[in-house]
């Protein structure tokens, strides 16, 4: 994936600039899991597979990476605070 290219135009149908941010999260991820052929961004504990996180809001309404339910980290924040638990 890295060195390729992709390029969208769309509208972002938001109620807020964090919603607009998740929809479009939203592209990334479906993009990367296409060009993968799998799971991204993938969650791992203790060398096990945890879970796909989804990019949503938490519950202040903030874009986040969610597992489940549970806010991993704030979108953005990925890889400085998660990236040793993500298979990328």
């Amino acid at each position: 994936m890295r060195g390729e290219n992709f390029e969208h135009t769309f509208p972002v149908e938001a109620h807020s600039a964090e919603d607009g941010l998740v929809n479009v999260m939203s592209v990334v991820q479906d993009d990367a899991i296409d060009q993968l052929g799998r799971g991204w961004p993938e969650m791992y504990a203790n060398g096990e597979f945890v879970n796909v996180l989804v990019p949503g809001l938490d519950a202040t309404e903030h874009g986040c990476w969610l597992s489940g339910e549970s806010a991993v980290c704030r979108i953005g924040e990925l890889h400085s605070l998660a990236g040793g638990m993500i298979r990328w």
